[in-house]
């Protein structure tokens, strides 16, 4: 049961970690790109790579500690619920993600670069403020394991 608790712990550690990742790119970093018309493709490679660092080992860890306190933790039917939406949000940010990057990159090719900005901008809100309900989710999952 410590070891569950521990995992949440962790898992709401993660989350929020990757909240305040996600609010960083989408308030300072993404609004950024749109200085770098020219040097847009160059600067995005990097991007990815030095991001990847910080972010995927991140998601990693939300995502299996996720899955591991929806099954570790015996609790209130309260609890359970919450650990369902919060996996289930947990899911919807990867697809909404990979629909991001899916349109991310043919759009890069198809449109003006001022409209993929503000699809970029726009776009990832959705990602933004699922990770924010996620964050609550998580909190109050915290608040019903200590019950």
């Amino acid at each position: 049961m410590k070891g569950a608790f521990l995992t949440l712990l962790f898992h709401a550690f993660a989350t929020w970690l990757m909240i305040g990742m996600i609010f960083f790119v989408q308030v300072v970093y993404y609004p950024l790109y749109k200085r770098l018309k020219k040097h847009l493709t160059t600067f995005e490679k990097k991007d990815l790579i030095h991001m990847g660092y910080l972010v995927g080992p991140t998601l990693m860890i939300e995502l299996v500690s996720g899955v591991v306190v929806l099954f570790a933790l015996d609790k209130s039917i309260t609890y359970r619920i919450l650990a369902y939406i919060n996996v289930t949000l947990l899911v919807s940010v990867w697809i909404v993600s990979i629909i991001i990057k899916c349109r991310h990159r043919s759009s890069k090719k198809t449109l003006m670069f001022l409209r993929f900005h503000h699809m970029l901008l726009t776009s990832n809100w959705i990602r933004t403020t699922i990770w924010g309900i996620r964050g609550v989710v998580v909190l109050f999952m915290v608040y019903y394991s200590i019950l």
